[in-house]
């Protein structure tokens, strides 16, 4: 099977991306940390909506398309390339099975095509990773005004963190659970850098 032209497209502005990145990963991995730079690349580029439609504005590759793309990505940097990756798996899964409300699904599209950086926000210290079952800790309770939602949690490792424009928080309800949308802006949300000298991906 051959590429086409989106595909070839966004292959060649992983390995641009790519060789920018790779002067900063020796001394962002040697810190821990993920740079600000790399994140603003992916960003304004609009590498981040290689899985969303094109009918949303991203270019709405193939799984197949994609992997190509993530591997020159990651070529330059590992950790970033799995920043990005994740969103091209909520998107392309999204894309696939539809449980977002049509509205929402739309609008998220449209913004990860225009550089908004989304990840799910889900293990827990004492739940571990969900994918193996139960409930999280982190409760939601709707506000007085019925207009939103009171979040009290605590999650672990969380890639892309502090840089991510939007959190899909995984919570319980009432005993049953649920993901809730969190913008990176919002009230009460703390960050505490646990990840020093770690051997991890950021």
């Amino acid at each position: 099977m051959t590429m086409n032209g989106r595909a070839k497209t966004a292959v060649s502005l992983a390995k641009e991306l790519s060789a920018s990145i790779a002067t900063r990963a020796d001394a962002a991995d040697e810190a821990g940390a993920l740079p600000a730079e790399d994140v603003a690349l992916l960003r304004e580029s609009g590498y981040l909506g290689i899985s969303v439609p094109k009918e949303f504005g991203g270019y709405g590759l193939s799984l197949r398309d994609c992997v190509a793309a993530q591997l020159e990505l990651a070529q330059g940097s590992a950790s970033t390339a799995l920043v990005a990756g994740m969103q091209v798996h909520i998107f392309g899964n999204q894309r696939e099975i539809r449980t977002w409300r049509e509205a929402a699904y739309v609008d998220f599209c449209e913004q990860a095509a225009q550089g908004a950086l989304f990840n799910s926000v889900a293990s827990e210290p004492a739940m571990g990773s969900p994918s193996r079952g139960g409930l999280p800790a982190t409760t939601a309770v709707s506000t007085p005004d019925s207009n939103g939602w009171c979040i009290n949690g605590h999650k672990t490792w969380i890639t892309g963190g502090k840089h991510l424009t939007h959190m899909l928080v995984r919570v319980n309800i009432e005993n049953e659970g649920g993901v809730l949308l969190v913008e990176q802006d919002a009230p009460g949300l703390e960050w505490a850098n646990a990840w020093q000298k770690a051997l991890s991906l950021r």
